[in-house]
């Protein structure tokens, strides 16, 4: 298998789809393969070597970390999957919004819009979703939604009166020894760049006629601070969607929690009924922050904007982690077809 992933992803680095790479597989407790490739940060005048242990911005995997506390939370009895956000955040005003359960947010079947920049008007969260909500007709079935873990997100602070990175230490960083896991900025010379500026999200704006004058200077490389532009221009790097930094091992113990039934170390970590349903179709191609989509031969995973993607097969005791910098270029490119061919290759060996 060793030798197969090499050449499909030095193949991925000579074409340009992406400078670096970090490849991990655990199956049945034993890792298999944990490899780095390329380059982590690769401009024309500094160059610095991926590594077993880089740290990514895992854009949208936060989403899997916040569903892995909400689910603990749930599991306590601090609110159930029923649970409605009105009843959860008093903050919350309007019907529409407060009628959304918890279940909901996280299958992606609350009909929120799909994605909003909060960051181009200077008005608090709540105001904003609230005129968000009143001007967007709602969705029906499933549709991806940043907007869902943004709430989920002020779900956490408020059921355990902690901030996120503070939720994040005592849920999951101390419990599944996930030494590394933080919300950024990260100073450190072992960060995986990203964009030269938030040059996708100008652009989404523009489409919009939405207007914003904080860009990053598109001249240089994100490294260390959040790439996505509503946890880094709006939440101050810390969010539910977006804004976690991890290295390949860390993300690895998120996938463990699913794989052995919500069990660590054989002590309930969080209920296996919850971890079953997380795992298995709820609403559409979703489980409860997971997804089983034609990217996994089987089982089901996430992926990050960035170009980072958490792959697990519970019955198979199987998690791949998949971490690369395919923002760090000069025209980024869409990778599912290479994480197709990754996953096939990876299916087909273990």
């Amino acid at each position: 298998m060793d030798e197969k992933v090499k050449v499909l992803i030095e193949s991925q680095i000579h074409a340009g789809v992406f400078p670096g790479a970090v490849v991990y597989v655990k199956k049945d407790n034993t890792v298999l393969l944990h490899e780095a490739f390329g380059k982590a940060l690769n401009t024309k005048n500094v160059k610095r070597d991926m590594n077993k242990d880089t740290l990514f911005d895992i854009a949208s995997l936060t989403k899997v970390v916040i569903t892995t506390i909400i689910l603990k939370l749930i599991s306590e009895g601090k609110f159930s999957l029923h649970s409605t956000v009105r009843n959860l955040l008093p903050a919350v005003s309007d019907d529409s919004t407060g009628s959304i359960t918890v279940e909901q947010l996280l299958t992606h079947s609350s009909g929120l819009l799909d994605w909003y920049p909060f960051y181009t008007r200077n008005i608090d969260f709540y105001s904003q979703l609230e005129n968000i909500v009143a001007t967007n007709e709602k969705t029906t079935g499933v549709q991806y939604s940043d907007l869902n873990y943004m709430l989920l997100a002020e779900i956490v602070k408020e059921s355990t009166k902690r901030s996120l990175q503070e939720a994040l230490n005592q849920y999951i960083r101390i419990p599944l020894n996930a030494k590394i896991m933080s919300y950024g900025p990260v100073v450190s010379n072992n960060v995986a760049a990203t964009e030269f500026g938030n040059r996708i999200e100008q652009s989404m704006c523009k489409e919009r006629n939405l207007s914003f004058s904080k860009w990053r200077d598109t001249d240089l490389p994100i490294c260390g601070q959040v790439n996505d532009g509503n946890a880094y221009y709006y939440f101050n790097g810390v969010s539910g969607h977006a804004g976690l930094f991890a290295n390949a091992e860390d993300l690895s113990k998120i996938g463990e929690v699913y794989t052995n039934l919500g069990q660590i170390d054989s002590k309930e970590y969080i209920s296996q009924t919850l971890a079953e349903q997380a795992i298995t179709k709820q609403v559409g191609t979703r489980g409860l922050g997971w997804e089983m989509s034609d990217l996994y031969p089987s089982g089901c995973g996430h992926t990050g904007f960035t170009g980072t993607s958490l792959w697990i097969v519970p019955v198979r005791k199987l998690t791949v982690v998949v971490l690369t910098n395919r923002l760090h270029t000069d025209a980024p490119q869409n990778i599912n077809e290479f994480r197709r061919k990754l996953h096939e290759l990876i299916d087909k060996e273990v």
